[in-house]
């Protein structure tokens, strides 16, 4: 038998049964006890059973008579043909009313038969029926993949959160740098042509290179003042755009987080946000280089050669055709790809959270093929981008190539007429449009499909809120609650506005310090009623007053500070011993140490160098699943506030820690209103009165 970590006792198992007082004997004594409650359950949920088939059993009789009734109806018809209209009508009122009242018998036993029936607890799918009509899908939201163009609503929307005199600033200095180089590109050509006079070219050789760095000199200047603003400009727009994510996240509705997988919200905090950080900065300024350049190639190509423009215009009409065509199909692809992302990130979360439970059956192989086919969804799209890439390359290396030859041939035309130098650096300028117009297309394309990426982050910014945290204007009592009643009047809640309401018509009141035991079969809406309290479930009717308080009417912070719950399921953050017990610092070292003493902990805090300052890793993996509890008793204690709920917080924990935490919640809670909600009789056994839930139904 071990205990606390070592062995308390060694033997065969009739020698450590038969040893009265001893750890293992007061173990078996327990087990017998669950176990002859369990039988007892077993004979309720017997009778129950047998009540299931009675009702079924009455139902197929209504059916038979029924049949019966309409078999007898049709041979009456046939042999009173002759019969007058009135007696006819007569009998077949008779016969209708009876097949009514069968029918409305078999709808009163198909009623009994719903309430007795168990909810199913699939959380991917409710097929909740009404009226025929199938009124609950997937819980699961399919995401959405919006198409067609971007909505300039949006991008002057995101211009504004970068500021617009920024944007204007950053436009006006990186402007002015590419016309410094568009002018020393212009002043090189121009001091080219004093070749043609050796006297004169070496008389302007320190003027010609004194303006040429000025110009140069001038450039890096603008550029880097460009670059300044752009980064703070941009800076601001990601971390407005951050904190309105984080903060709707943070205040968004439970709908929402069950509706939605975990590696969507990874995927809007990690390639989106990076998206506006950087993608967005760097194709937002290429293009606007590019654009310089082809227009400064534009004007000083037709100013040399003027006939080119003729046939530029056509060739501009191709390049917009192509140009469109490409950008809708790179766009929609950033859309696919973006959204074939969330799948891979939820996969992986999911198996680091249950990697013990995936080798423990052996189906290592099967998540494997599962994250190769999510990222074969994923590089599909990929491909298919890269390969719409060297489609839009090919087309503008032909664009730019007849460019350059007829700038070329029309240069050769206007030999007589032109400078060396002019001719020269409209050449090397066409030369250079066909990257010049790949890098515009591509980075066009590129800088309409990261905007995608604010329309995803403006989907999750637009969710459902919660209701306000404060309420201006409200002073709320800062003793409240000072004594701890609580009063239901006609309440109901339900999850869904399309579903059933899971709790209704629950009329009852709590008496302050009263400890109440809820109990009920699975799905009976027993922690429904501590979402409900909690205001974590808005879609309700009726009130509950807590202390003659409306909970519907105080802010969402005012409400949940004054309450404590101890969760099935422990929470225990990243972080010391003393940031899980109080995280807002508002306690002292020694009230932090006697709450560890009364949730028994301070023997494990002692004997860990850190003291309060020992490290909880991520999810209390260094503390075991009681010792986890243990905290989340110790927080409460802390706490002490006049209501607690637990809500089967000692499902999951040894029948030693389950008897710890009871007798410290007798001790130090025997002022407060405790709602417990429990499967163990032990657990309950000391409550004044108990709540049983039945499915849409409760009695007191």
């Amino acid at each position: 038998m071990i205990e606390n970590g070592s062995i308390s006792e060694v033997g065969t198992f009739d020698e450590l049964k038969n040893r009265n007082g001893g750890p293992f004997a007061d173990f078996i004594k327990l087990f017998l006890i669950n176990e002859e409650q369990n039988k007892e359950q077993i004979k309720s949920m017997d009778s129950i059973n047998q009540k299931e088939a009675a009702a079924a059993a009455a139902s197929a009789a209504a059916a038979e008579l029924s049949a019966q009734l309409k078999r007898r109806r049709l041979s009456s018809l046939k042999k009173n043909e002759s019969l007058s209209n009135r007696s006819r009508s007569s009998l077949n009122n008779s016969i209708t009313n009876n097949v009514q009242q069968i029918q409305q018998h078999e709808n009163e036993i198909s009623v009994e038969e719903e309430e007795d029936n168990d909810e199913d607890d699939d959380d991917d799918e409710l097929h909740v029926e009404k009226k025929g009509l199938i009124v609950g899908e997937k819980i699961i939201d399919k995401e959405k993949i919006t198409s067609g163009t971007i909505k300039l609503s949006i991008i002057f929307d995101y211009i504004k959160k970068c500021s617009i005199p920024m944007t204007i600033i950053f436009l006006f200095f990186f402007v002015l740098s590419l016309a410094a180089l568009a002018g020393s590109n212009f002043w090189l050509s121009e001091w080219s042509n004093d070749s043609k006079d050796a006297l004169k070219a070496e008389e302007n050789k320190y003027y010609r290179l004194t303006v040429y760095l000025v110009l140069g000199l001038l450039q890096c200047l603008l550029l880097t003042l460009a670059n300044v603003f752009q980064v703070l400009m941009f800076l601001k727009g990601a971390r407005y755009l951050h904190d309105k994510l984080l903060n709707s996240i943070l205040k968004s509705t439970l709908h929402f987080f069950e509706s939605t997988p975990i590696g969507r919200i990874i995927n809007r905090f990690s390639k989106d946000i990076e998206s506006t950080e950087t993608a967005i900065p760097d194709s937002f300024k290429i293009c606007i280089f590019c654009f310089q350049n082809i227009l400064n190639t534009l004007i000083i190509v037709s100013y040399s050669t003027p006939f080119l423009m003729l046939f530029l215009v056509p060739i501009f009409i191709v390049y917009t055709f192509i140009q469109r065509y490409y950008v809708a199909t790179s766009r929609q692809l950033a859309r696919l790809d973006s959204a074939t992302k969330s799948p891979i990130f939820s996969h992986f979360s999911e198996t680091l959270t249950g990697v013990s439970t995936i080798r423990a059956y052996e189906s290592q192989q099967r998540f494997i093929k599962r994250m190769h086919k999510n990222m074969d969804d994923n590089n599909i799209y990929v491909l298919i981008a890269n390969y719409s890439d060297r489609w839009l390359g090919l087309r503008l290396d032909l664009i730019g190539n007849i460019i350059t030859a007829l700038a070329a041939l029309f240069a050769v035309f206007s030999r007589y007429t032109l400078s060396p130098g002019l001719v020269g650096l409209s050449i090397s300028l066409s030369l250079s449009i066909s990257q010049a117009l790949n890098f515009f297309v591509s980075m066009g394309a590129n800088f309409e499909a990261n905007i995608t990426a604010l329309e995803r982050i403006k989907e999750y910014v637009d969710i459902p809120q919660e209701a306000d945290w404060k309420i201006e204007g409200f002073n709320l009592d800062p003793k409240w609650p000072d004594k701890g009643r609580i009063r239901f009047d006609n309440y109901g809640v339900k999850y869904r506005a399309e579903l059933d309401y899971v709790l209704k018509e629950i009329n009852t009141e709590i008496e302050p310090g009263e400890k109440i035991g809820i109990i009920g079969r699975t799905g009976a809406g027993k922690s429904s009623l501590s979402l409900g309290l909690f205001r974590m479930l808005e879609l309700n009717i009726g009130d509950i007053c807590i202390d003659n308080v409306n909970i519907n009417k105080i802010g969402l912070h005012d409400l949940r500070h004054k309450l404590t719950i101890i969760p099935q399921d422990p929470i225990i953050f990243s972080g010391t011993i003393r940031m899980n017990l109080d995280p807002f610092e508002q306690y002292k070292d020694e009230e932090l140490w006697q709450v560890l003493e009364l949730a028994h902990l301070k023997p494990l805090i002692c004997e860990s160098k850190e003291k309060l300052d020992f490290v909880c890793e991520e999810g209390g993996e260094n503390l075991s699943l009681g010792q986890r509890q243990l905290v989340c008793l110790a927080r409460a204690l802390l706490r002490k506030t006049k209501i607690l709920i637990l809500d089967e917080a000692t499902a999951s924990v040894d029948h030693n820690t389950d008897e710890l935490i009871q007798n410290t919640i007798r001790k130090e809670f025997a002022d407060c209103t405790v709602l417990t909600i429990a499967h163990r009789l032990n657990t309950i056994m000391d409550s004044s009165r108990y709540l049983f839930f039945k499915i849409n139904f409760f009695y007191l």
